[in-house]
């Protein structure tokens, strides 16, 4: 595809291509092997859909393949999320402690896998407070023909499973995380 690429264009990019790829206001955008680090702002709300799929999983995610258990499905997929929320939560500490002297870089990770245990510990109240939601929602539009409509389709019903897990991560502190995924 870059074969047709005007030349001017081409030139171009190699010339801004060290300016575009120094992010100048963000210490932890860079990791120490000189790679790219995971884009926060994209690897939250990625980390966000998984939760709302594994609150909801017949009515969000994907298909449990072939071979694969429910349960081991759901299992993998927790685990996978709880691992990325873990990885995001601690660079939003790391960068907070950049702007706050006095502020303990080393506990990072150790405070986000406390953050993290917590919110897994919650899902199954945060469902329960949703499944009343959806009741209320269900109950209150009298066009709605089912609860799966209002998990699958309501925007009102999806802000208000963000800002549930979102609000979880507020109290316990957690900088700039809770603000994205809301």
């Amino acid at each position: 595809m870059t074969d047709f690429l005007d030349p001017g264009v081409r030139q171009l990019i190699a010339d801004r291509i060290t300016g575009l790829a120094t992010c100048w206001q963000c210490p932890i955008a860079r990791r120490s092997e000189g790679r790219l680090a995971e884009a926060g702002q994209e690897a939250v709300q990625r980390v966000l859909e998984d939760l709302i799929a594994i609150l909801f999983p017949g009515c969000h995610g994907r298909a449990t393949p072939r071979g694969e258990t429910f349960e081991g499905r759901l299992r993998a997929r927790l685990e996978s999320t709880a691992l990325a929320l873990t990885e995001q939560i601690t660079r939003a500490l790391e960068y907070q402690s950049t702007l706050e002297p006095g502020k303990d870089r080393d506990a990072c990770a150790a405070r986000a896998a406390e953050v993290v245990r917590r919110l897994v510990d919650s899902l199954s109240q945060i469902q329960e407070l949703l499944q009343r939601d959806i009741r209320a929602a269900y109950e209150g539009d009298p066009a709605a023909k089912s609860t799966m409509e209002v998990v699958m389709s309501y925007p009102g019903f999806y802000a208000i499973t963000v800002h549930r897990i979102a609000h979880l991560l507020y109290r316990s502190g957690l900088p700039l995380i809770p603000r994205i995924m809301s």
